[in-house]
């Protein structure tokens, strides 16, 4: 999709804690349960759509990393519960779409 976008940046500000010390799942826990009930006593898991194996637990929701991003030409192709942000390039309508839910380890470099 890269070639969609011409003179151009799309900028972020990096947050949250790095993901080499992110806080995962107790896996002997991880036998049938939810997220919910597998991350370590005072943090909660980002999703409970991920599977044990993707789940990243935090104190704090707002410190989840992104696990889904793309730029689309039809927002209707954005994943579900993604936000979407419209912008044009070259006359073109885009959609900058992401999520935190996706079943997928976070997004670290893009």
């Amino acid at each position: 999709m890269n070639q969609l976008i011409t003179n151009h940046y799309l900028c972020g500000l990096r947050g949250g804690i790095p993901y080499k010390d992110a806080a995962r799942i107790e896996y002997k826990k991880a036998t049938m349960k939810q997220p919910k009930d597998l991350c370590y006593d005072g943090t909660i898991a980002c999703s409970e759509q991920t599977s044990a194996e993707n789940t990243i637990c935090v104190k704090d929701l707002n410190l989840c990393p992104i696990t889904y991003l793309d730029i689309i030409d039809n927002k209707n192709q954005a994943e579900p519960d993604s936000t979407i942000i419209k912008f044009k390039s070259n006359g073109k309508t885009l959609y900058l779409a992401f999520n935190k839910v996706k079943d997928r380890l976070p997004i670290i470099r893009s």
